[in-house]
């Protein structure tokens, strides 16, 4: 994807983010929203690094195996 569609794709989950936060009327909601959205990337992140560490593959290494 490269460093400008990272940069989208993360400004599009903020924007996301915020509108849904803004929209719905609950508080509950409104908190746990936002952070499903960012825990996508995270667990993302988190699984790659693991599932690289686990083989025995270099971190920053690129590959094809994750979003």
């Amino acid at each position: 994807m490269g460093d400008s569609g990272a940069l989208l794709v993360g400004c599009v989950g903020a924007a996301l983010a915020l509108k849904v936060a803004r929209v719905t009327d609950t508080r509950a909601v409104s908190l746990h929203v936002p952070l499903l959205i960012a825990a996508v990337p995270a667990a993302e992140t988190f699984l790659t690094l693991a599932r690289r560490w686990l083989g025995n593959r270099p971190f920053f290494a690129p590959d094809r195996a994750h979003m």
